[in-house]
């Protein structure tokens, strides 16, 4: 018997939740890289600096961006 406020119906929850997957997973080892960006000059290693750093965020471990020189 339910009582109280909206008792007139009964709440399923997550229980009859049915779609498709929205996300992916990926399984990395310690020490390997997630993202490479490459770029000419250095507007753009800041720009891609910045969106790596709103990226981490978004990432549930930790996170380090590393900046290389130039490779001949």
């Amino acid at each position: 018997m339910l009582t109280g406020a909206g008792a007139d119906r009964m709440q399923t929850g997550m229980q009859l939740s049915f779609g498709r997957a929205t996300d992916r997973a990926a399984i990395l080892k310690e020490g390997h890289g997630i993202f490479l960006i490459g770029s000419q000059n250095k507007k753009i290693e800041q720009i891609s600096r910045q969106l790596l750093y709103t990226i981490k965020s978004k990432l549930p471990c930790k996170t380090k961006v590393l900046t290389q020189g130039p490779q001949i």
